[in-house]
């Protein structure tokens, strides 16, 4: 499936819209496909560093948008 965007629209709702269409929603902590741990429809918790994996850091600002609190 592709996604094909169309000049008037939104990018980020059409994004959002093709993943939520094809994808399982998760309000728990899970194992991606490479064992990163993600949130929701996708979202990963952490980003590999030069030393390893650490939180992003922007984990507690976007988690407040969803009032979601660490």
């Amino acid at each position: 499936m592709t996604l094909s965007p169309r000049p008037s629209a939104d990018f980020q709702t059409e994004a959002f819209n093709f993943i939520k269409g094809n994808e399982a929603v998760s309000i728990q902590v899970y194992g991606d496909t490479r064992g990163v741990p993600t949130l929701g429809y996708g979202y990963a918790l952490v980003v590999r560093g030069a030393n390893g994996w650490a939180l992003k850091d922007t984990l507690d600002a976007d988690l407040q948008q969803i009032n979601i609190t660490l």
